[in-house]
């Protein structure tokens, strides 16, 4: 089954919400010939926990997704911001660092940025004493998070999407890409609305942000991250970080709630 998960765990006891537990699972696409390019990163402690999730794209993406989660994270804990505890700093910093780590890096690492890059989504939630949970969470590209809380009564969850998707029908992601000199179209029996050099059939992006991808950046596509902080004191909530939109994490809301 070309869509059977790679990796599933869970960690804590079976209820999702009866205690502090971290779980994750990453499947293949469907085309045969070509690698996973999703990857993720967990680090979790009864303080604090980071998570990240990945989406590679282009001929290189599996390689940009997995360099990605090995450096951007050690480049947020390692900032000096993030020692001084300015997280929001922090993870803005970690982005633009990993940006230039990837371009320097494509020779020793065997991968070409020009035509691949990746999303990266990274959240970071921070429980102090006085039991006020914090989270940050940074993206760039449409891979999205989704924080799920429970209604005061029954078992019913609200929830709210906590990122940006950085996609070109965003009217304001639109409209960067064409005053730095991008075309953004539709081609014909294609769905989304991509981004082409001026008279172009590359390099075709989705998305508007990203990490790699050089030649997009010739063309308004930026690895700014977005970065929002939510505070919160509910103890049945949980946080989703998915890489296919946010149409499926839907799907990944209802299934944990029934779970």
């Amino acid at each position: 089954d070309g869509f059977a998960p790679k990796k599933a765990t869970t960690e804590g006891v079976p209820g999702i919400l009866k205690r502090a537990a971290v779980g994750y699972v990453c499947r293949k696409g469907l085309k045969p010939e070509s690698p996973s390019q999703d990857d993720f990163c967990i680090f979790h402690t009864k303080f604090a926990t980071l998570v990240g999730v990945f989406d590679g794209h282009g001929p290189y993406g599996h390689h940009l997704a997995n360099y990605v989660q090995e450096i951007l994270p050690r480049e947020f804990l390692q900032s000096q911001h993030f020692k001084q505890n300015d997280v929001e700093k922090a993870l803005k910093d970690a982005f633009a660092a990993t940006q230039k780590r990837c371009l320097e890096s494509q020779e020793e690492r065997g991968f070409d940025c020009s035509l691949s890059g990746t999303t990266a989504t990274m959240a970071f939630v921070r429980k102090n004493v006085v039991q006020l949970g914090r989270t940050y969470i940074a993206n760039v590209g449409d891979s999205t998070g989704i924080l799920a809380r429970k209604a005061v009564a029954g078992k019913v969850f609200t929830w709210e999407q906590l990122t940006r998707v950085h996609r070109l029908s965003d009217d304001e992601e639109k409209q960067r890409v064409e005053e730095s000199g991008g075309e953004v179209k539709r081609l014909d029996g294609d769905l989304p609305q991509r981004l082409f050099l001026k008279n172009q059939l590359y390099p075709g992006l989705i998305n508007s942000r990203s990490l790699g991808d050089t030649i997009g950046t010739s063309c308004g596509v930026i690895s700014d991250a977005d970065v929002r902080r939510i505070e919160f004191r509910e103890k049945e909530l949980f946080m989703l970080i998915c890489s296919d939109g946010a149409a499926r994490q839907l799907d990944w809301v209802c299934f944990l709630e029934r779970g």
